[in-house]
């Protein structure tokens, strides 16, 4: 038999030589004489070399071609002596199945009449079943379906395209780590499907403090999974294996028994056979809880053994690696979001350190980094002498607290906070013993279930406020989630730790930098004591606010420079044109007040007049661009027993008349 495939190789060889060949060596022959006619050196030298090299290339075609054939004869060869296995064959479809060789010699298992056939270049081979076992053809179940290929057509080819994944392509440069884990997820079970011949897999995450199982994927050949992913801990193949941590095979499960094993099913699949194996986080030592169940089933008895527990031991394994460069990839891209919160937190509170912007900021940060069903800011209310509800923030219909609702300092879990000045934790709040808030929230209709936790906003010396989040689930939120939060309310709590600072550098500064003239604190208590002095000696004084009219107008026109050249313009002409024992200070960013001394309510208006008109004729220069500026005054002369909050009081009022009158006017009270 060796001998005769020989000669048939042979003759295959010489046949396509002739005709695969052929053209390169005419074409080798035609430039060697072409070469020999022309006169010019280059043109031989290119010709004879061109043919050398077609010559050179028609012997080591020979060679290669030759070389091939004894390799091939020597495999089949081989095969002759090999006995009955399983291989895996694929079929012109491009699927495959398992084919089982006979141990049988080779001349037994072919024919005489395909035999003959051999001689034959085009001919070919139809493999040879015996009598017996045309009805017993190994996985029937899985390939009845399927035609076994003919077996010397020679090489089976696939499209390129069919090992390529065009969906991996819109995972390039994915930014969620959570569905690029889902996807090869998905593709690890369609690989154990295909090759086990299995009826359904399964891929089950475990939480061991909820006693529960989530189904996170699987692929199978049946619709009637279970639509509910949340399963509790019971009975079945999936929670022994999760609360064991060991494999589970079940070689025959009785037909009564089926849906008591296997949870995932909404009605009987006959399935016989099932297997799980338990999935340990890469990297944690032995003896841990696992964390997820790999599992299959079949419809056939003992469909798994020895050998398919050890395959799916490397897919638990493969898994356990996919979810360790998952959580790692996750834990870089939340750290590079909270670095990024970091810095926009930052950028905010730098420009502007007032306690409405970092507050707000802050939540806005937070609210975008984690999940959460309400958020609430808690901090000390100046009006009320209180702790209370300062910020609230909710995603769903249901009710919450609202904004300026007092805190019970004495039983709820944002006072602890306050009073420990740590973290407050309540995983479940069905059973905590305190409120939220305070002690009405089940009185308003706010259901008490769901997980809570508060952080304090606080620097090293001073706890500012609270920041509290909630989830309508139990156990919803993880460590890493208050470290979020912890880490953007420090830098929260540095500002207003700032903030602070500042009010108090204000409250021991008279000047103000920008204008010149005395700060509103410094500008009030000295007329605070003219009040009582012009009041203890029976002599005049009158109170002056005077407004630059449409400064938004100039900002939007000039910008803030304009307006910075605005509001220092008019302060230096007020300042020239008051006396020394005259007071003049910046009552607000667009508003100065004027205390003249010794002067009734009628002079001080015909001063303000004539400051009035040298203001609007002032020209002001920002940025090689000219304009001006109006103003409008309020004036209150300070009668007998008048106190300072009414005569400043009574001078807003008058200052309010004049700018709704249309401005750039004077009104006396």
């Amino acid at each position: 038999m060796p001998e005769k495939a020989h000669k048939i190789a042979v003759k295959r060889i010489f046949s396509r030589l002739l005709t695969e060949n052929g053209v390169i060596g005419g074409i080798g022959v035609l430039l060697f004489f072409l070469g020999l006619w022309v006169h010019s050196t280059a043109a031989k030298v290119f010709c004879f070399m061109t043919a050398v090299v077609a010559f050179y290339f028609i012997v080591q075609s020979y060679r290669w071609k030759r070389n091939r054939t004894v390799a091939n004869v020597n495999d089949e060869e081989q095969t002759d002596t090999i006995t009955k296995k399983k291989v895996l064959v694929f079929d012109d479809s491009g699927s495959f199945y398992d084919d089982e060789v006979a141990d049988s010699p080779m001349e037994d298992r072919i024919p005489a009449a395909a035999e003959e056939e051999m001689e034959h270049p085009e001919g070919g081979i139809e493999p040879h079943v015996p009598a017996n076992e045309k009805e017993e053809w190994p996985f029937k179940h899985e390939v009845e379906h399927r035609t076994p290929p003919v077996k010397n057509q020679g090489p089976i080819t696939l499209d390129v395209s069919f090992f390529i994944d065009s969906e991996s392509s819109s995972f390039d440069g994915v930014k969620d780590p959570e569905a690029e884990f889902h996807y090869l997820l998905k593709k690890v079970l369609s690989v154990i499907k295909e090759t086990l011949f299995v009826h359904t897999v399964t891929f089950f995450w475990i939480n061991h403090n909820s006693k529960k199982m989530i189904l996170e994927s699987s692929v199978s050949d049946c619709e009637m999974l279970t639509a509910e992913k949340k399963l509790s801990f019971g009975s079945d193949m999936i929670s022994h294996v999760a609360l064991s941590g060991e494999p589970e095979v079940i070689s025959q499960i009785a037909a009564g028994a089926e849906q008591d094993a296997i949870p995932y099913y909404t009605m009987q699949q006959h399935v016989r056979s099932f297997v799980g194996v338990p999935v340990f986080y890469s990297g944690k030592p032995s003896g841990t809880h696992p964390i997820a169940v790999l599992a299959a089933d079949s419809k056939e008895e003992d469909a798994f053994g020895k050998e398919t527990l050890v395959m799916f031991a490397h897919y638990s394994k493969l898994l356990a690696s996919l979810l360790k460069s998952h959580t790692e990839k996750y834990d870089l891209l939340s750290d590079v979001a909270l670095l990024k919160a970091d810095k926009h937190v930052w950028s905010k509170v730098l420009k502007n350190a007032d306690i409405s912007v970092v507050i707000n900021t802050l939540v806005d940060e937070v609210a975008r980094l984690l999940s959460w069903d309400a958020l609430a800011v808690t901090l000390f209310d100046e009006h009320q002498q209180q702790w209370a509800i300062a910020s609230v923030r909710t995603r769903r219909n249901d009710k919450y607290v609202v904004a300026k609702q007092a805190v019970d300092f004495n039983s709820s879990i944002v006072a602890e906070t306050i009073k420990s000045n740590a973290v407050q934790h309540i995983p479940d709040l069905s059973s905590a013993n305190n409120v939220r808030f305070f002690a009405g929230e089940q009185a308003m209709g706010i259901p008490q279930h769901g997980s809570f936790f508060a952080v304090p906003i606080s620097s090293s010396t001073k706890c500012f406020g609270v920041l509290s989040a909630e989830k309508r689930e139990a156990n919803g939120f993880e460590k890493k989630d208050a470290a979020v939060i912890q880490h953007l309310a420090s830098i929260a709590a540095t500002a207003l730790e700032v903030h602070e600072a500042n009010d108090l550098l204000k409250d021991l500064v008279t000047i103000d930098d920008a204008t010149g003239t005395l700060t509103k604190r410094f500008l009030l208590q000295r007329l605070t004591e003219e009040i009582d002095r012009a009041d203890d000696f029976g002599a005049d004084l009158s109170f002056v606010l005077m407004s630059i009219s449409q400064l938004s107008d100039i900002a939007a026109r000039y910008g803030k420079q304009g307006v910075d050249n605005a509001v220092h313009r008019v302060a230096s002409i007020l300042r020239s044109s008051v006396r020394s024992y005259d007071l003049v200070g910046r009552f607000d960013a667009a508003v100065f007040g004027i205390a003249l001394v010794s002067t009734t309510a009628n002079d001080a208006y015909l001063w303000a007049e004539k400051i009035r008109s040298a203001i609007a004729s002032t020209v002001i220069t920002s940025d090689q661009k000219t304009f001006s500026v109006t103003v409008s005054g309020g004036i209150c002369g300070v009668s007998e027993g008048m106190k300072f909050e009414e005569c400043v009081s009574k001078t807003e009022q008058v200052l309010r008349k004049a700018i709704e009158s249309g401005g750039n006017t004077i009104r006396v009270f």
